[in-house]
């Protein structure tokens, strides 16, 4: 079990770009990119929270907990 970001899929969504958001949310374009490609094993609060007010969304949709999914590490 594992947390999983997806980022990917919520800009998809909003068509927004990885500069884009780092602009609207004052977060770098490499943190952006972590969160992007899922790379991270620990999520900075703060950054969650940026993140879900520049897209207008909610924390489960931003993460979710995910089962006997192969970790990417």
């Amino acid at each position: 079990m594992r947390v999983k970001s997806n980022l990917k899929k919520l800009l998809e969504q909003k068509s927004l770009s990885m500069y884009k958001l780092s602009q609207l949310s004052n977060i770098s374009k490499q943190t952006i990119n972590e969160y992007h490609k899922d790379r991270l094993t620990k999520y900075d609060g703060k950054i969650v929270a940026k993140l879900c007010k520049a897209l207008n969304c909610k924390i489960e949709e931003l993460l979710e907990v995910v089962e006997n999914e192969e970790e990417n590490f």
